[in-house]
């Protein structure tokens, strides 16, 4: 563990600019991830609230080409985030722990080639949490899965506490000569997770009465990654290619087949297997819950559908 003093913070951002990619959380008009540009660390600009979108489009972009072909010859798109720097992202606990989510799914073999070609160049920086109302982290079972983690001790102290967990996160804070100390990180134990039985009827027909369908919450949660492909070809027929763009298991037509048979017609059935997905299916396989706990999805809906609420109904 190192100690870095809080007011050199902002100079150890700027100090990475000039050899990586860096995003993190800046106050625009809204909070968002972007990434920074010389002097805006230094200017104040990044802050530690968590923006209500997550940085999820640096590692799955909403609509991205990943195949094409050019008369005879086939093009593959294996796309690496911006000028082949590695890229740093400062984020918050929720926000390290769904990329951890995503990797599961997208490193899982056959691995997705475009999300590892990011995934590979992305170094993880965990950074204080300032909690928001919509918060519910403490409650899915968030663990340690950073490259480095800035924690601030309090008030009470000058200092932010650093740890370096990998090769990646040692080499970010190598020229800084920071102190080392015998401080420890204060972990917060992860709740038990519980299954849910099935049934549950009247709350799956309460979900679908408030639900209007229109994907607020999966668009906003960072570890929604659900796809259609769809394709397109040049009236010339010698180019061609197919792209990926975001979909969502809260709409009517996502489990439309061949045929027009739509397998989740109803609106509580498409939240029953959210909520499923992010509290039971996941967990089943890979052994945590999907969920992270932002409450991004809470925020973002209209008409205030809130998942822990409903999670904490069922049987």
């Amino acid at each position: 563990m190192y100690l870095l003093k809080k007011g050199d913070f902002n100079k150890f951002i700027e100090s990475l600019i000039s050899k990586y990619n860096v995003v993190a959380p800046v106050q625009q008009d809204i909070v968002r991830y972007r990434i920074l540009k010389k002097g805006e660390a230094e200017a104040g600009k990044v802050v530690f609230e968590n923006p209500l979108y997550p940085a999820k489009d640096f590692f799955l972009p909403e609509r991205e080409t990943f195949y094409g072909f050019r008369k005879d010859k086939i093009e593959d798109n294996v796309q690496n985030i911006g000028n082949g720097k590695n890229t740093v992202f400062f984020m918050n606990r929720c926000d390290v722990n769904g990329v951890h989510r995503n990797d599961l799914i997208m490193l899982d073999e056959p691995a997705d080639p475009n999300y590892k070609a990011r995934r590979q160049n992305a170094i993880l920086v965990e950074i204080p949490c300032i909690a928001l109302k919509r918060c519910n982290c403490v409650n899915v079972g968030l663990i340690d899965c950073y490259d480095l983690k800035i924690y601030d001790p309090g008030k009470e102290s000058n200092d932010y506490i650093v740890d370096a967990a990998t090769e990646k996160g040692k080499e970010l804070i190598k020229e800084l000569y920071l102190k080392e100390t015998d401080l420890k990180i204060e972990h917060i134990p992860p709740s038990m997770p519980r299954d849910i039985k099935e049934g549950n009827k009247e709350v799956w027909e309460k979900y679908g009465n408030e639900c209007f369908s229109c994907s607020a919450c999966t668009v906003t949660c960072p570890t929604c990654t659900c796809f259609t492909i769809q394709g397109d070809i040049k009236l010339n027929l010698e180019e061609g290619h197919l792209y990926r763009e975001w979909a969502s298991c809260q709409l009517l037509e996502f489990t439309k087949v061949a045929g027009g048979y739509v397998f989740r017609r109803d609106r509580g059935s498409r939240g029953k297997q959210r909520i499923h997905c992010k509290f039971q299916y996941f967990r089943e396989k890979y052994g945590h819950n999907r969920c992270v706990g932002c409450g991004r999805c809470n925020e973002a809906c209209p008409v205030s559908i809130n998942i822990f609420e409903y999670y904490s109904e069922l049987k």
